[in-house]
């Protein structure tokens, strides 16, 4: 079963890449999709333990665009809700 709630480790925040705020940077931590979804996301270089930044979002559901190894890559909100990050906790 999947979930998207935000998940506390330590000091650190697991948040889907929905969650996350323009320019924000965190590190994958988890590809939630079956076989397809996860190649479909390694081809555009985004894998578990590379360090991305969220560089826009669209309104109304549109695509996310994130920079991953210097590099932009648009992503539909399907996909980014899918996609889970770990953060730095501001609060600690």
């Amino acid at each position: 079963m999947t979930q998207h709630k935000d998940m506390t480790q330590h000091n650190k925040k697991i948040i889907p890449l929905i969650n996350l705020d323009v320019n924000q940077e965190g590190i994958i931590q988890a590809l939630e999709g079956g076989a397809h979804f996860q190649n479909r996301l390694q081809a555009l270089n985004i894998r578990i333990g590379k360090r991305i930044k969220k560089i826009s979002k669209n309104p109304f559901r549109g695509p996310i665009v994130i920079e991953v190894d210097r590099s932009q890559v648009a992503l539909g909100h399907g996909m980014a809700k899918k996609v889970m990050i770990e953060i730095e906790d501001k609060k600690s």
